[in-house]
């Protein structure tokens, strides 16, 4: 078996979804990949949704034939019956797949079989890919032709950035004089006060808190207390 055709069912609203997936065993954990169905399987949960195996097949060609013919006889592209988009069949969006034409002709196959068909006359037609790369390449032309230009664009844009910012921390600190940075010393005396009210309220709350600090720290307390008489007896010697 190359691959199968398989129908899921939603047990809230029985909407249905019939797909295609390539496998030699049938597996009912994949249940669907499709962009509206997944939208569906996020609001009800994966766990409200049950998936069968209606049909096999072995080759690609017949995969993608029957998945055509099972999406048209359950009329899964009516919202009302089921959550299907496309006709079925057309799987560009999936890794391993691409679209050649040949005058009006046109057909779907595999990439790893895609060579004899453009050694016969065949060509890829202008998919994502083909896009991208197009697209890719117009960048980097652009940019080599403008270089120098962007460049200095970009250096505008960070001095006048730059003293924006410089501007903005200004009128902060003039806003805030007192948390700016260089007067911290104000910022202490303005709340000296209410730091050392605070400091006594934890204190009473803790009143075990210097015992309880000596006794998690005893062993690195005595080891300084050591090093420190080691040197000075050291240094008097």
């Amino acid at each position: 078996m190359y691959g199968y055709i398989y129908k899921t069912t939603c047990l809230i609203n029985k909407l249905i979804y019939i797909g295609q997936h390539k496998a030699v065993n049938f597996d009912a954990r994949y249940i669907g990949s499709g962009r509206k169905f997944k939208k569906a399987v996020q609001e009800f949960g994966k766990e409200n949704f049950t998936c069968e195996l209606i049909d096999t097949a072995e080759s690609f060609e017949e995969l993608n034939s029957k998945e055509e013919y099972w999406v048209e006889f359950y009329q899964s592209r009516n919202p009302l019956i089921g959550y299907n988009v496309k006709k079925g069949g057309e799987q560009l969006g999936l890794t391993g797949c691409c679209k050649i034409k040949r005058g009006e002709e046109t057909m779907i196959v595999e990439r790893a079989s895609v060579k004899p068909y453009l050694d016969d006359g065949w060509a890829l037609t202008n998919t994502k890919e083909i896009r991208d790369a197009k697209s890719s390449i117009k960048c980097k032309k652009y940019y080599q032709k403008h270089k120098e230009e962007i460049l200095a664009r970009g250096k505008k844009w960070r001095e006048e950035h730059k003293e924006r910012m410089h501007e903005l921390q200004t009128a902060w600190e003039h806003a805030h004089p007192n948390r700016s940075h260089g007067n911290s010393d104000n910022y202490y005396k303005n709340h000296k006060d209410k730091a050392a009210a605070y400091q006594k309220e934890w204190q009473k709350k803790n009143p075990n808190y210097k015992h309880e600090y000596y006794l998690a720290h005893k062993a690195k307390y005595i080891e300084r207390v050591r090093k420190s008489r080691a040197k000075k007896k050291a240094e008097n010697q």
